[in-house]
């Protein structure tokens, strides 16, 4: 009986340790600028991500940053809180000129290419509860991510502010579901809580 007994204690130390080890310990700058803009971070468990360093980056800073590691894409955030200095109301002007300062200029047409696609309303609504929102891809320049690609999502919600996410990879098979989805406006009545 004792040693069932410590089996179980085993078994049940062991499964705690797992789900502690998956948490990801965020900088409370980043926490704060989260609060300030409303967003919600929801936190991994499936694709066993890490922090990553965040690196001076005179092309794009960038606050936060975490690494998945079984598809090895570096994913990369920048939160605006709406501070009236921004380009409030006119979000699809702050992400053209994010993503044609981020995308390689080199001559070769593989190289250049921009896809660009406008996220529907009902997306915005259900999944960021945001009012407006982007994606593009394209060829990172090297002073930004070494990488082959990018994937830039951008949410904006009136009155709190930008997000923007950079998801750098090389392989183009990588399945971008719903696990990589960690960043959403909360409803109203939450931040008025």
């Amino acid at each position: 009986m004792i040693k069932i007994k410590i089996l179980h204690w085993l078994l049940f130390s062991l499964l705690c340790c797992g789900n502690l080890s998956a948490q990801l310990d965020i900088p409370a700058g980043f926490q704060a600028k989260l609060a300030a803009t409303g967003l919600s971070f929801l936190t991994p468990v499936e694709h066993h991500y890490k922090i990553a360093k965040v690196y001076k980056n005179n092309l794009q800073p960038y606050d936060f940053a975490i690494r998945q590691k079984k598809d090895k894409v570096e994913i990369r955030y920048l939160v605006l809180p709406d501070t009236g200095k921004i380009a409030g109301g006119y979000p699809h002007l702050a992400f053209s000129r994010r993503t044609i300062n981020l995308a390689s200029n080199e001559d070769n047409e593989v190289a250049s290419t921009i896809s660009i696609i406008q996220l529907s309303e009902k997306i915005l609504t259900e999944k960021y509860r945001a009012d407006w929102g982007a994606i593009s891809f394209f060829k990172p320049k090297k002073s930004f991510g070494n990488t082959r690609y990018c994937k830039l999502v951008t949410l904006y919600r009136e009155g709190l502010g930008y997000v923007y996410t950079f998801f750098l990879y090389n392989d183009v098979n990588v399945d971008f579901d719903a696990g990589y989805d960690l960043l959403e406006f909360k409803e109203w009545e939450e931040l008025t809580e």
